[in-house]
């Protein structure tokens, strides 16, 4: 009966670290993307600035200038926004899992209550 109760005991300990096991995954994940998008934000500014470096010292005249600062406004309008839809995606993405997560758990622990006033009246 001890080793029964032990052993129940560790699966409902093995269950209760679980969630908190599964949501560090998930933080995790997320992190990696927003790491993995800022880094390609970087190297396309990093690029991008070179480029326009590069493109300004070809300027003219001040019509000139003014049509490559049009453009480059543009250019870097436009990754702005991806950017930040791409940001709306994680989240999203995050939140689906984290919400996915939330209902799993709210189970494990539905399920383990039981348990564990079983284990307390057996011991009792």
């Amino acid at each position: 009966m001890d080793n029964e109760m032990f052993s129940r005991m560790t699966e409902m300990s093995q269950n209760a670290w679980k969630p908190f096991v599964e949501l560090g995954e998930i933080t995790t994940r997320a992190m990696e993307r927003a790491g993995q998008q800022q880094m390609t934000l970087i190297n396309e500014a990093l690029q991008d600035s070179a480029r326009y470096t590069q493109n300004f010292t070809d300027v003219k005249d001040v019509k000139e200038l003014v049509e490559l600062q049009s453009r480059l406004m543009t250019e870097v309008s436009e990754k702005l926004f991806s950017v930040a839809r791409q940001n709306v995606d994680n989240a999203m993405q995050t939140g689906s899992e984290l919400s996915k997560w939330f209902e799993t758990s709210i189970n494990i622990q539905a399920a383990v209550k039981p348990a564990v006033r079983s284990a307390a009246r057996k011991s009792a």
